[in-house]
C-alpha cells in the first residue's frame, strides 16, 4: 500500500466516524399545540410510562457519556475559501463540522474526492444497520438492567425514537459533508 492509499483510508475512516459514530441528537423540542387546530390535524401523542422514560434518560445518559462533548462550531469558510487550521486546538476533532472539513479538504489535496464520496454512498447501508443494532442492544440491555420487560410496545417507541434521533444526527453530519465537498469542488 502505498502512503498515498494509507492516507486516503485513514482520513476515510475519521469521516465515517465522525458522519456516523460521533453525531449526538439534537435535545428534543416541545410541540406548542395550537388552540384551534383541528383534532385530524394535530399530532399523535404517545404517552410514556415513568419506566419508560427513565429508560429514554438512562440511555441518553449512557450515549452521552460515551461520546465527547462537541465544542461550538467554527466559522465555515466561505464559497471558495481554503479552511484554516487552528493550530491552537489541543483536540481538532472534538469539533466535527470544523474537523470534517479539514478532512474533506485533505481528501481533495490527495485527488480522492470523487473516490471517497463512492465509498461514502457503498458504506451507508452498512453503517445505518450497525446504527439499529447498537441502539436495539443498548434498549434490550437497560430494559434487563430495569426490568421492564412487560413494556415490550413501549420499548419499542424508544427504540424507534432513539433510531430517528441518530439518523437526524448523522443525516446533519452528511449535509456538513456535502456543503464541504461542494466548497472543494468549485
Amino acid at each position: 500500500m502505498s502512503i498515498r492509499e494509507g492516507l486516503y483510508q485513514h482520513l476515510m475512516e475519521e469521516l465515517r466516524e465522525h458522519l456516523y459514530v460521533k453525531p449526538k441528537p439534537k435535545p428534543k423540542k416541545k410541540l406548542e399545540e395550537k388552540k384551534d387546530s383541528s383534532p385530524a390535524v394535530q399530532p399523535k401523542r404517545v404517552t410514556l410510562t415513568r419506566h419508560t422514560r427513565t429508560l429514554s434518560r438512562t440511555l441518553q445518559m449512557e450515549q452521552e457519556t460515551t461520546q465527547q462533548v462537541a465544542l461550538p462550531r467554527a466559522r465555515f469558510p466561505i464559497k471558495n475559501e481554503t479552511v484554516v487550521e487552528d493550530i491552537t486546538l489541543l483536540e481538532p476533532d472534538a469539533n466535527s463540522p470544523y474537523f470534517m472539513d479539514i478532512l474533506v479538504e485533505s481528501l481533495q489535496n490527495l485527488g480522492h474526492t470523487e473516490h471517497a464520496v463512492n465509498d461514502i454512498q457503498q458504506q451507508m447501508e452498512r453503517e445505518f444497520l450497525l446504527i439499529i443494532e447498537k441502539l436495539s442492544y443498548q434498549v434490550i440491555k437497560s430494559a434487563e438492567h430495569h426490568g421492564w420487560h412487560q413494556h415490550k410496545a413501549k420499548l419499542l417507541v424508544t427504540l424507534l425514537e432513539l433510531i430517528f434521533d441518530k439518523f437526524r444526527a448523522v443525516v446533519d453530519a452528511h449535509a456538513l459533508v456535502l456543503a464541504s465537498f461542494q466548497r472543494v469542488k468549485r
